[in-house]
This record gives structure tokens, sequence and C-alpha cells, in this order.
């Protein structure tokens, strides 16, 4: 018999009609044994062999009970198989061999390749075994659903909320000391005013000191050109006088103001530079650092958990 299960995202529900003893609860019990290696029996749990088959084995002889399900995740077709062999021994059919499981799946040339590093661990990723009663329902035994525990972190696992979750609880909230958030606003609360203090008074130290240095500047520039315009004069006055020398050396001594003057120039430029570039990083920190606070105070922290989840 060929069960074809619906995947279609709309009509996703498989529905499974029979008498009794016709096999309902055996097709969803090989779900459940094959996925997590347990079965919900009123009879022994451990004993998966067909009855009718047990009785006419004869001594010595094996049987093996084996569930195989070919399954496609994220675009991948995976194989799961497990398997279980009894034996009669003195008129009495036991269990003789516990088969390790085997997870196989292809790759992208179409080849089988087993899938060795912790199966069951990946098997309860895709479907966490907590929910395994909700995908795979069983009518006859629909009161051991509700007594199910650890639904709301399987249901996070699934939806992988689990690691947001983690997240979630490792930021803490502002009102625990040891978390990270915690941690974060006391530094703010702690720290915050002093900087800011220090900040201010460096900005209005530092401002005061380029006013200082612009004046001078502009002070040097009119020297300059006072300079500039004394030496044009006195080119004049050397070659209409015949103290020659005298003015020769009136004329070396401004030429040296003026480099003198051309050097106090560069200088004060590039101190200026210099105080600008120290200043940058704190001219521009104390506003955007008003702005972080700001936003920061206007964030509603809850401390709830995912809203319909218990």
């Amino acid at each position: 018999i060929n069960i074809n299960f619906s995947y279609d995202p709309q009509k996703n529900v498989t529905i499974i009609l029979g008498d009794n003893t016709y096999g309902k609860t055996t097709l969803l019990q090989a779900f459940n044994w094959c996925f997590y290696k347990t079965v919900n029996f009123d009879h022994n749990p451990k004993f998966l062999l067909n009855y009718e088959l047990s009785e006419e084995m004869l001594n010595g002889s094996t049987n093996i009970v084996s569930v195989e399900i070919v399954i496609i995740h994220e675009n991948t077709e995976y194989g799961i198989i497990r398997k279980q062999e009894y034996k009669k021994i003195n008129g009495k059919t036991v269990l003789a061999n516990e088969i390790p499981l085997k997870v196989w799946y292809k790759n992208e040339k179409g080849n089988q390749l087993s899938l060795d590093d912790s199966p069951e661990t990946w098997i309860n990723d895709i479907l966490p075994k907590d929910l395994s009663t909700y995908f795979f329902f069983d009518t006859e035994r629909v009161n051991s659903i509700s007594h199910k525990e650890n639904v709301t972190e399987a249901v996070k696992g699934l939806l992988g909320l689990s690691a947001l979750s983690k997240t979630i609880e490792h930021l803490g909230t502002k009102n625990r000391k040891d978390s990270v958030i915690g941690k974060f606003q006391q530094e703010l609360d702690t720290d915050n005013e002093q900087d800011s203090a220090e900040i201010e008074q460096k900005i209005q130290d530092n401002e005061l000191k380029l006013q200082n240095i612009d004046e001078q500047i502009k002070e040097t520039k009119k020297n300059k050109e006072k300079y500039e315009n004394r030496k044009e004069e006195l080119d004049k006055i050397i070659h209409a006088n015949a103290d020659t020398k005298r003015m020769q050396e009136d004329e070396k001594r401004l030429e040296n103001e003026i480099k003198n003057n051309e050097k106090n120039l560069e200088e004060n430029k590039t101190e200026i530079y210099n105080y600008f570039h120290r200043l940058t990083k704190a001219y521009f920190e104390k506003p955007l650092m008003k702005e972080s606070l700001s936003y920061i105070n206007t964030l509603n922290l809850k401390d709830d958990r995912i809203s319909g989840l218990s």
C-alpha cells in the first residue's frame, strides 16, 4: 500500500482512516520509532516484531524489523534507516541485536553519502521529539498530548527562536547589574557626567586657544605686509641715497624679519592644524553622544518572553 503524504502549503494534513487492527497506529508508531527509537504501544514497547510472525519462527532463526523513511529537507534528499533483530531461543523470541541508526543523503551529483555526525541530533533539529505527537496525531491517544513537556522549547527550536531567546537572556535588562545591558547602563550612569564635563571643558579651552592663534595669524599677516612695504621703500632709498651701506643693512634686517614672520606664520598654521586634529574626535563626539543617550532612553526594553507561548 502506498500512502502519498500531502506537502501542499494550503492542504498539508494527511488523514488515514481504517478499521481497528488494520495498522493505523502501527504506521504512526513506525515514524516515531524510526525517528526517535520510541513507540507508544499498549503492550511491551520494546517488542516490535509481529506476534504471528514471532509464533511461526523456529528456534535459532532470526527476523529483522526495519523502517526506512526518505525525506527532503532544505532541497536535499535524506534517508533514515532503523533496524532491530529478533531471535528465537528456547521457544521464546527475544531482542538479539540493536543495529545502529543509519542516515544517508544525496550530494549534488546524486551519490548517497553517510551522515555519521550525530544523526539523532540532526533528526531532532528537523522535527523535535516533543512535537512528534502533533505531527503524527493518533486520535486513540489524544489525552497524552496534554501531558507533553518542553513543548515551548521544542516550538522555539523548530521556529529558530532558541538562539534569539538565549541572546535576549544574555543581554539581560538594565536593572540586572550582572547583565550586558546592566553593565552598560552602569557605565553610562557613572562615567557619562564626568566625561561630558571634561570634554566640555577641553572644547572650551581649545576654542579659546584657536581664537588666540587666529588673532596672531592676522597680526602676523599685517606685519608681513608692513615690512614688505617698508622693504620697497628702502629699495628706492638705496638707489637714491649715497649711504648705501646703512640702507643695505636695513634691507637685510627687514628681509630677516620678513623671513621670521613667514616662519611664525607657518608655525601658527601648523599649531592650528594640530589643535584641530586633536579636537576633532571630541568636537564631533559630543553631539553624537547626546543623541545616542537620548535614543537609548527612548527604547522600551521589556523583560517579557515571546507573547502567547507558555
